[in-house]
């Protein structure tokens, strides 16, 4: 922001707050109580989960700190800059497929139901780097889902408006039924892991029936 100042491009001040208030949520969400007991409770890991997966990417994407960027950084320089580089890495063929609205949407939804309704999340969460590959995923797939709604940023093939209002429509229906579903399923998900932990105080039932309401009411 400050080089930017600089050059004369005027930020706005509501984007720098918008950028520094996710990476606050996002410290608070892994690093406070919510991060400890969320390996032991599932209600708790969805309060996470829909922190990371649609409140923090709002506000990052929200940030367009690649704009900023590339208005902060040379593009005449005699060797490949910042600004280069940044403008390389939106053409990149990789970036082209992700940004793609089928991929991101496939991507945002697949995570709760390959991750939940397969054994993939048991396994996951007996390792510490499991899960935080599971949070940096919620991060990632969120931020490349929010972008392609209400981003500054300008993506590779952007959306016209109507668009973007379909695609924040088809995912409602999606979050609405995974919740439900949670919430009136009589299995327990990753039984075996909490039962491993042999907490005195868990009620695995209602732990899910809790994360239930959270992914339902989040979507």
């Amino acid at each position: 922001v400050r080089s930017a100042n600089q050059r004369g491009v005027k930020w706005p001040v509501g984007r720098t707050v918008a950028w520094v208030l996710g990476w606050v949520v996002v410290v608070v969400a892994t690093s406070s109580g919510i991060g400890k007991y969320s390996g032991p409770h599932f209600g708790i890991h969805m309060v996470m989960h829909m922190t990371l997966s649609m409140l923090v990417p709002v506000l990052l994407s929200m940030g367009g700190v690649v704009t900023l960027t590339l208005r902060a950084s040379r593009s005449d320089a005699p060797v490949h800059s910042l600004h280069h580089w940044v403008s390389w890495l939106m053409r990149w063929g990789l970036t082209k497929f992700l940004y793609n609205p089928i991929v991101a949407f496939t991507l945002f939804i697949s995570s709760y139901y390959g991750l939940y309704f397969t054994g993939l999340f048991d396994f996951l969460m007996r390792f510490h780097w499991g899960h935080q590959l599971m949070n940096l995923h919620f991060l990632v797939v969120g931020y490349l889902y929010y972008s392609l709604i209400i981003g500054v940023d300008r993506g590779p093939k952007p959306l016209p408006h109507i668009g973007k209002l379909g695609l924040a429509m088809a995912a409602m229906p999606f979050h609405a039924f995974f919740g439900v579903i949670l919430m009136n399923t009589g299995s327990i998900i990753a039984r075996s892991y909490y039962e491993w932990l042999t907490l005195p105080w868990a009620d695995l039932a209602a732990a899910q029936e809790l994360g239930g309401g959270v992914a339902w009411v989040g979507g």
